[in-house]
């Protein structure tokens, strides 16, 4: 049975137990005082669960999001790689300004040995994030 960590108005998130991942949706504009608390709550999260990856659905997501990196590179990423965390599939659309700061993060976050995919659907993304986990594991 998933277990919400997040549901506000910009982001909704569940966590698989039997995966070990957490499924991100945004959607609409984004709002910093709403993803702080969603990453406050994932960290908060992270220090009774074991984190391997995560989908982050952004295709639906509007504006720009390149304000957050320090609090994710510094505050968040340190939290959640102590639960195991180290994949991550993002689902973008084609909206330049998500697709830009995506790619921006993405250099940033692969210096903090994450490893990290772009998709064009949610599907091919969890595919890739079960594949990825299962070949780790053996």
């Amino acid at each position: 049975m998933p277990i919400i960590i997040t549901d506000n108005d910009l982001c909704y998130s569940v966590y698989n137990q039997e995966q070990k991942i957490i499924q991100s949706t945004y959607r609409g504009r984004f709002n910093r005082e709403q993803n702080l608390s969603h990453l406050r709550r994932v960290m908060e999260f992270s220090k009774d669960h074991v984190i391997l990856g995560s989908i982050v659905d952004l295709s639906k997501l509007r504006g720009s999001f390149t304000g957050m990196f320090d609090t994710m590179e510094h505050e968040t990423l340190p939290g959640v790689k102590k639960a195991g965390f180290r994949y991550v599939a993002y689902v973008l659309s084609d909206d330049i300004l998500i697709e830009h700061a995506t790619k921006k993060w993405i250099d940033i976050a692969k210096g903090l040995s994450l490893t990290i995919e772009t998709f064009g659907n949610e599907e091919e993304a969890e595919n890739w994030l079960i594949k990825s986990i299962n070949t780790k594991e053996e």
